[in-house]
C-alpha cells in the first residue's frame, strides 16, 4: 500500500512499515538489534546509503514491544528538492536486501552496546523505568523488560540475518 500526503513545508518523509512478531517473542531482541544495524548514526546501513550520500537528512527505525504481533517502522526525512522516488528505491533495496547480505559481528556488537547504554541510562530515571515496566506489563508481563535485556545480549549476526529475511520483505510491508 502506498499513501501520498501533500502539505506545505520543506521536508518530505518516507515511511515503510513491516509486520513483526509480538514483544514477548524470541525474535524481538534480534529485531531491536536490526533497527540499529539499519539506522545507527554514521554506521547504519540506511544512514550510509541515504544520509552520507545526501539523499536524506535523517533515518530512524523503531519496533515497539507489543502484546500482539507488531510492526517495525522505518522513517526517512528528505529535503524537498531531493527526488523521493530515488530515496524510496534505495531505502527499500537496503532494507529488503539486508537478509541477503552479510551482517558483521562488529555491527551487532555496536547495536548491543548501544542498547545496553540506553538501558542503563533508563534505569537511572525512575519515571522512564515506570513507563517501561508499564509497557512490558501491557505486552504481557512486567518481567519482559529484563528478559528482553538478557536476550539482546545473546543476539548473533545469524539471528539478525534470519529475522531480516523473515520480516523485511516486500510481501510483509504495509
Amino acid at each position: 500500500r502506498e499513501v501520498t500526503l501533500r502539505r506545505v513545508g520543506d521536508v518530505q518523509a518516507l515511511n515503510a512499515v513491516y509486520h513483526v512478531c509480538a514483544g514477548a517473542h524470541e525474535d524481538m531482541p534480534a529485531v531491536d538489534v536490526l533497527t540499529d544495524v539499519l539506522t545507527a548514526d554514521q554506521t547504519g546501513r540506511l544512514y550510509k546509503a541515504l544520509v552520507e550520500t545526501q539523499l536524506a537528512t535523517r533515518v530512524s527505525a523503531s519496533a515497539p514491544v507489543l502484546h500482539d504481533a507488531g510492526y517495525l517502522e522505518i522513517d526517512v526525512e528528505v529535503r524537498l528538492e531531493k527526488p523521493l522516488d530515488k530515496v524510496r528505491q534505495v531505502a527499500l533495496e537496503v532494507v529488503e536486501g539486508l537478509g541477503k547480505t552479510e551482517i558483521t559481528e562488529a555491527e551487532v556488537d555496536r547495536a548491543k552496546n548501544a542498547f545496553t547504554r540506553r538501558f542503563d541510562l533508563m534505569m537511572n530515571d525512575s519515571g522512564r523505568v515506570g513507563i517501561r515496566l508499564s509497557e512490558s506489563s501491557a505486552a504481557g508481563d512486567w518481567r519482559l523488560m529484563f528478559l528482553h535485556r538478557d536476550r539482546v545480549k545473546k543476539v548473533t549476526p545469524a539471528d539478525v540475518k534470519r529475522v531480516a529475511s523473515a520480516y523485511l520483505k516486500s510481501s510483509n510491508r504495509t
